[in-house]
């Protein structure tokens, strides 16, 4: 019981985050409402809602199909792109340019290669990151500064903390 109230008190905690740096926007007079935003690793959107609430236009990629129809419920206004942002990003030379770049994704290596992981979304996404932006954009990089790692997960927890030190 513990562990779930862990969880929910963790939820709550980003999207309080979410909402004091839409306030902290706003304040400086950011117009947000003009901006075209972006999720790259959409997930379930929790931490997302407030900030498509404020801008323009708001498009999610995720990798994971079975997540499309409850941010289809969730986003009902947001362009949602099943997609692996990585490859996309790595491969594509033509892609939508956005003002708004949200990075909030967990703190991971994915994609089997050869018994060793291909990437590792928060790290590189950054060398691309470029081809979703014109002249400018504001990028929100959401990373947890003491990241807490499960005991089954112990393996990729391993080789994330060896990237995060290259």
């Amino acid at each position: 019981m513990e562990d779930i109230r862990k969880i929910i008190l963790t939820k709550n905690m980003f999207t309080l985050r979410m909402n004091h740096i839409v306030n902290f926007l706003k304040s400086e007079g950011v117009p947000l409402e003009k901006l075209c935003a972006i999720e790259i690793f959409g997930g379930i959107g929790q931490t997302d809602a407030i900030l498509a609430k404020n801008v323009k236009t708001f498009e999610i990629w995720e990798i994971d199909q079975k997540l499309k129809p409850q941010l289809e419920k969730s986003f009902p206004n947001a362009k949602i792109k099943i997609c692996n942002s990585i490859e996309i990003l790595n491969k594509s030379q033509k892609i939508r340019k956005f003002d708004l770049i949200l990075i909030d994704n967990p703190m991971s290596v994915f994609g089997i290669k050869k018994n060793s992981f291909e990437y590792c979304e928060h790290f590189d996404v950054i060398k691309n990151i470029k081809k979703l932006i014109d002249k400018e954009a504001i990028v929100i990089f959401l990373v947890n500064k003491k990241p807490f790692f499960s005991k089954k997960l112990k393996k990729k927890n391993m080789l994330w903390r060896k990237r995060r030190q290259e």
